[in-house]
């Protein structure tokens, strides 16, 4: 389990230290736009403003039948896909995004959307 607090580290790994506060950076700034993509009941941007914030993802490739990231739930998979499951992956692109240097394009173009963009629970 990685170190949550600068006492579960030597005080000697200094190299550590600071890779683990730039991670640390990371997932909270993730948090928080999780946290501002859930806001007013938010599940998801819509099916073409999704797709175009996959498109921003870096290092996109495909594995196997699939990719990774994993697709947007869109097209067939819209109807089919209740909204907590669309919560998570969309959890999961900006954890991507956050984890290979992305931050900064994801948060921009899902705080930039109008909210008739949003699926919203309840629609």
């Amino acid at each position: 389990m990685p170190a949550r607090f600068s006492s579960d580290l030597p005080r000697h790994d200094k190299g550590r230290w600071s890779a683990h506060l730039a991670e640390r950076t990371l997932t909270e700034s993730a948090e928080s736009l999780l946290t501002y993509c859930r806001e007013n009941a938010r599940v998801c941007p819509m099916l073409k403003r999704w797709s175009a914030l996959w498109e921003l993802l870096p290092d996109r490739r495909r594995v196997g039948g699939g990719w990774e990231p994993p697709l947007p739930l869109i097209l067939a998979a819209w109807h089919d896909t209740p909204g907590m499951l669309r919560m998570l992956r969309l959890a999961e692109h900006i954890e991507w995004a956050a984890a290979h240097g992305a931050l900064e394009a994801a948060p921009a173009f899902l705080r930039g959307l109008r909210e008739h963009e949003w699926f919203h629970l309840g629609d």
